[in-house]
């Protein structure tokens, strides 16, 4: 997706936002312990957006995880973003939606 802060006014606040984040032994497996990292990534620059990453096992259906405010840490210009997911062990690894929420005052 092609991104700009630079196009949105006065936004004081960027966070990432993961819903039912599930850790399977199959894609409709038993639930497994293990840990799922989520990471907003600049595809155009290829690099991670610090700040950004959400660190999270299983959570409640219907629940959902958030990142820290990274507003900071967008860079001023064009750029492609993307998710990085990375997990603790070999396993599968889901979630229903990540949502980038930008607010102001």
């Amino acid at each position: 997706m092609k991104f700009n802060i630079q196009n949105y006014i006065n936004i004081d606040s960027a966070t990432l936002v993961a819903y039912d984040l599930k850790t399977r032994d199959g894609y409709y497996g038993n639930n497994v312990p293990g840990t799922i990292k989520l990471e907003l990534y600049d595809c155009k620059n290829s690099q991670i957006i610090k700040g950004s990453e959400i660190i999270s096992g299983e959570i409640t259906e219907g629940s959902s995880v958030s990142s820290n405010n990274f507003i900071e840490n967008l860079p001023n210009e064009d750029i492609e973003l993307g998710v990085k997911l990375t997990k603790s062990s070999n396993f599968y690894a889901s979630t229903s939606d990540i949502i980038l929420i930008l607010k102001r005052k």
